[in-house]
């Protein structure tokens, strides 16, 4: 509601309950607004579409259509309102294993978040996430909440996708809408945020004064996030090939002054942004 808000302050009309689709792009975008049973159509300047990881606007328009990783993985979570006891504020604890990962941490209003990712072969193993879930906590050694299995889980669609074209005529694609790889290193948020600082010089100036150079700008940009999102799917990757993380754990085990610089290189972050210890980044 924050970003609601500073939206409709800086001149934004919002529509709740709404869906667009872009129809059309020459001369200039035709988008089809529907709410309420009635549809209307709009010319614009310039369209952003930020519908998200698998949002709907682009479908009539082939070009623009993502491309699925075969073996993606789905995002999967639930908040639960007791906090086990060895869950302390400002860890997060993470489980691995060769069917995804799960993920916890405590919220500021006492409840505990709990993300997973995990492929469908092993969320049907066990017969759903939640039970995914605690398979993996038990394997890596951490109590299973209470509720875990029985909460109501929601998910995502497959996560790893790329978007080959992420502009067009008077069009940007921005945020998750570009391309999506499993955030292990907790950075989807971030992704999102800079696509769309990055996108609204270029949006302002498609308004001013549309040139074809912009959409190969905006290209550009993506590539840069292109390569940070590589290197969580790499990571993401690794940590489930059972030899190979069993390797990286023993080694952060007998030496954990290696585990403080890793992690900085994993996340990004500077010396004095990180604290490490074992069972727990």
């Amino acid at each position: 509601m924050a970003l609601t808000d500073a939206a409709i302050n800086s001149g934004a009309q919002v529509l709740f309950g709404a869906n667009a689709k872009v129809l059309s792009l020459e001369p200039f975008p035709i988008v089809q607004i529907q709410r309420s049973g009635l549809k209307h159509s709009l010319r614009a300047k310039i369209v952003a579409i930020a519908d998200g990881l698998s949002g709907g606007s682009l479908d009539l328009l082939s070009q623009f259509n993502a491309k699925i990783k075969g073996n993606s993985t789905f995002g999967a979570g639930v908040v639960l309102d007791q906090m086990p006891s060895y869950v302390e504020a400002g860890k997060i604890y993470m489980a691995c294993g060769n069917g995804g990962y799960v993920g916890m941490v405590a919220l500021e209003d006492g409840r505990l978040n709990v993300a997973a990712a995990f492929s469908h072969v092993f969320s049907r193993q066990f017969g759903g996430p939640g039970a995914a879930a605690a398979n993996l906590l038990h394997d890596n050694a951490l109590p299973i909440p209470k509720q875990l299995t029985e909460a109501h889980w929601t998910g995502t669609n497959l996560l790893t996708r790329v978007r080959p074209q992420v502009a067009g005529h008077r069009l940007f694609i921005v945020g998750d809408a570009c391309g999506y790889a499993e955030p292990f290193t907790g950075e989807g948020m971030a992704w999102a945020l800079w696509s769309g600082l990055a996108a609204t010089g270029l949006v302002l100036d498609g308004i001013n004064n549309w040139t074809p150079s912009l959409v190969k700008k905006w290209h550009q940009a993506q590539r840069e996030l292109a390569m940070r999102r590589m290197r969580s799917q790499i990571i993401a990757s690794a940590l489930r090939s059972g030899p190979l993380r069993n390797v990286l754990i023993n080694l952060l085990a007998a030496l954990p002054v290696v585990a403080t610089p890793l992690v900085q290189t994993i996340s990004g972050v500077g010396p004095n942004e990180t604290q490490c210890s074992r069972g727990y980044i």
